[in-house]
Order: structure tokens, then C-alpha cells, then sequence
């Protein structure tokens, strides 16, 4: 079901009936695809008329035809809580960007709807257009528009990728391994062919192998396929290569020390995954690496410092695609994934969510024109990471 926002004090939840539900009754369709309540508590809101089929009142027993609209009105319901807080990085006529904290879901979904970046920024701006999505524990920045207009061409700007999103990450272990081959001159000389051809083949979904297929870490792993390595050797590159395109560093990366050191070992190690990604069978939300039936999805990644302590690396991750979980699937891919994703990883000695951080845009503005270009600094519970 999705949630309906005709107002911020009424929840209205729609779905439509596909094959899946045709046949079935009301009540178990209910209760079979939304399990939070039981097919007694359906069957109570039922009774109250607080489920409608077609624009009208049903009975329990009713059977499922295709294309069948249903509408729950489920009133107030009790919601989690969030950490109900944002600040906003920009801010003109047109549109809001937001930095938003690890612990908010942007849209209403499943119990949230108060308690959502979406009720917080209309009752106070007014109707507002979220134009890119962020997981609930992933923080940072988003876009939002103020007006019909500016929503319309942000979309055509995400959709033509021009729309530069980065990211800071956590991830488990030492993502240098991945550089640490039995030939690793193989593996760099191998990742450097075909470049091209292995993206072609992942966009028609014809993947039979990547050109480093074959080569394995010193601990025996393969490498992954669709997984490309460079390397710079010269550490002035390396370090240049975590410069804005105007030559500035990023202020929110001041606080980490460590990245302006020249003689840092891991800087120069880059590596892009280029790996369809799909929906993970008998699953509504969990994805996975489907070069058959996946979309194409593509993450660029520099490798910033190394926690030997608590054996963390953080990444510098740039996408080409906005697929759902993208960095989170990518990374589990690598054998790195995130510390402290529920769904992909859920290690939660260090952190609580996944440290995930929206921390850099760069577009122009969609009706001046100008160039806007913000960071978001790293939020605590990151930071006590490094």
C-alpha cells in the first residue's frame, strides 16, 4: 500500500490488487500482506468501514479481482520514535536542501507519518516536493522543491545524472584487502581492459565474466566480478584526488586529520562495482546483486583511512545510479558491508545504524542556473568511528 498525503492530519493508504492477490478474500489479502495486524484486527476495521474496495465498503468475505483499488484510513496510530530534527543548508524561493539526521524517515511509510522529514518541512513551508529519497538511517543531504516547477525540472536533472550525489561510509574491515591479490598487478592491468564492454553487458543483463575473473586476495577470495581497482602511486595525486572540482577541500572533511596526510598509505586506492542490482526473492524491501533480472547499478569508491582498532574503513563513494540500498548491496558485494545495517549487516557493537552519510551535492540551481555545490559534515556517531 502506498501512503496518500491529502493532508497533514489524515493518512490515507492505497493499494492496487495485481495477480498476486487475485482470488483471495479481503481479509486474508490483508492479512497476508500487511502483517502488522492480524486477520481479526483486519476484519474489526473492516467492520468500521476503514477499509474500502473501489471507492466503496466491502465485506471480509469479499474475493480479489485484478486491478482492484483498495483504501485504509487507519487514523492515529501510535508512531516510533525519531529523532525530530534537520537543519537546512539551503534555502531560496524555489527550493530547500536538508541536512537531515540518521534517525528520520523522509516519507511516510509503515507506522511514520508525524514522524517524517515530509510532515516536519510542510507544516512548515507548505506543500513541499522531496526530490531524492533517503534510506531512514542514512543522514545527510536531500533536495526539496517548492513548487511544482522546480520538482519537474529537478526530476528531468536526476533522470539526465545531473545531479552529483557523494557519500561518506563506514565499512566493516579493511577495504585495502581487495587490493592486497596474489597478482595484484594482474588484478590493476586486468580491471584497466574492457572496461566498457562489461558495462554493456550488465546493462543487457549478458554478464558472463569480468576481466579480473580468476584472481584472488592472499586469503584465497576471488574478487568479485563487475569489481574494477586503480591505483595511484603518487601520493600528491592521491591526495588531490579528494579535492572539490574548484581545488578547495571540503570543509566537512577537515575533521578528519588523517586525510591530509601525504604519506597516508590507503589514498590513491580507488575501485568501481559495476553489478546489477534486483529485488531479493520473497522479500519487499531487501535487494541483492541480480545480474539476470537486476538493474544496472554502478558505485565509484576511494578508500580515505583505515581504523586498524576497530577494524573500519572509510569510504568516499560516488554514484553513477540511484538504485535503492545501491551502496549498502554494493559494499555486502565486496564483503564489506556496512556495520550496523539491519537488513545487510546487522553488527551493531560500534553503531546503531548504518553509517551511512549523504555528504556532498553539486547540480545547478534548475531555474537560474547557477551552480550550487554543499557538504554536510559528518554527523557524532560517525565521527566516533575514526
Amino acid at each position: 500500500m502506498k501512503n496518500q498525503f491529502e493532508d497533514l492530519t489524515r493518512r490515507v493508504i492505497r493499494s492496487s490488487i495485481d495477480w498476486s492477490g487475485v482470488g483471495l478474500r479481503l481479509d486474508d489479502y490483508l492479512a497476508a500482506r500487511f502483517t502488522y495486524r492480524s486477520a481479526d484486527e483486519w476484519r474489526e476495521r473492516i467492520a468500521r468501514r476503514e477499509i474500502l474496495v473501489n471507492d466503496l465498503p466491502a465485506e471480509p468475505e469479499r474475493i480479489l479481482a485484478l486491478h482492484d483499488r483498495l483504501e485504509y484510513f487507519p487514523g492515529d496510530l501510535p508512531e516510533p520514535e525519531a529523532e525530530l530534527s534537520y537543519r537546512i543548508a539551503y534555502e531560496d524561493d524555489e527550493l530547500l536542501i536538508v541536512d537531515k539526521p540518521g534517525n528520520l524517515c523522509v516519507h511516510p511509510s509503515g507506522p511514520f507519518f508525524r514522524h517524517t522529514l515530509w510532515h516536519m518541512l510542510c507544516s512548515a513551508y507548505g506543500k513541499i516536493h522531496l526530490v531524492n529519497r533517503l534510506d531512514r538511517e542514512t543522514s545527510g543531504l536531500l533536495i526539496a522543491a517548492k513548487n511544482m516547477h522546480a520538482a519537474a525540472r529537478l526530476g528531468d536533472m536526476i533522470r539526465a545524472h545531473a545531479i552529483q550525489r557523494e557519500y561518506l561510509a563506514i565499512a566493516s574491515g579493511d577495504v585495502q584487502d581487495l587490493f592486497r591479490c596474489a597478482d595484484t598487478e594482474a588484478a590493476l592491468q586486468a580491471c584497466t581492459v574492457s572496461r566498457r564492454t562489461h558495462a554493456d553487458q550488465c546493462e543487457t543483463r549478458s554478464v558472463k565474466k569480468s576481466p579480473q575473473d580468476g584472481i584472488r586476495t592472499l586469503s584465497g577470495t576471488p574478487l568479485p566480478s563487475g569489481l574494477y581497482l586503480s591505483r595511484s602511486a603518487d601520493p600528491i595525486y592521491a591526495r588531490a584526488r579528494l579535492q572539490n572540482l574548484d581545488g578547495r577541500f571540503p570543509d566537512s572533511l577537515a575533521d578528519i586529520p588523517a586525510l591530509f596526510d601525504p604519506t597516508n598509505p590507503v589514498l590513491g586506492l580507488h575501485f568501481t562495482v559495476n553489478a546489477a542490482i534486483g529485488r531479493k526473492e520473497d522479500s519487499v524491501i531487501e535487494r541483492c546483486i541480480d545480474y539476470v533480472q537486476g538493474d544496472y547499478a554502478v558505485t565509484h569508491g576511494l578508500l580515505l583511512s583505515y581504523n586498524e582498532e576497530k577494524d573500519l574503513s572509510l569510504l568516499r563513494l560516488k554514484l553513477e545510479t540511484g538504485r535503492t540500498h545501491q551502496i549498502r548491496v554494493h559494499m555486502k558485494y565486496l564483503g564489506h558491508p556496512l556495520p550496523g545495517d539491519f537488513l545487510y549487516y546487522p553488527d551493531e557493537r560500534f553503531i546503531t545504524r548504518q553509517p551511512l552519510h549523504s555528504w556532498r551535492l553539486r547540480f545547478r540551481h534548475p531555474i537560474s542556473g547557477k551552480l550550487l555545490e554543499l557538504t554536510a559534515p559528518l554527523p557524532e556517531d560517525m565521527l566516533q568511528l575514526l
